[in-house]
């Protein structure tokens, strides 16, 4: 194995464990959110930022799966080609 592909090894090695990270954190982060986001001691402003924080990821997840399925359709699709 060259060194530059030892070098992509080791990245996504890196990549993949602070990924799954920031995952395992998911729900504790999003619990957060919701916090501020009903506490209303917050100022209006920081009510509306985690209010507009959980509107975007949701609509980026949303985007993401709608475009994962779409890619597992057309991959069904290409598998049924292919084996024909």
């Amino acid at each position: 194995m060259s060194f530059k592909q030892e070098y992509r090894q080791a990245k996504r090695s890196i990549l993949e464990s602070v990924t799954n990270g920031l995952q395992a954190r998911l729900t504790a982060a999003t619990e957060t959110t919701i916090e501020i986001m009903q506490n209303k001691e917050n100022s209006p402003q920081v009510r509306l930022n985690a209010c507009g924080l959980i509107f975007n990821q949701c609509q980026k997840l949303t985007e993401t799966i709608d475009i994962l399925d779409r890619i597992e359709s057309l991959e069904k699709i290409q598998g049924v080609e292919q084996n024909e």
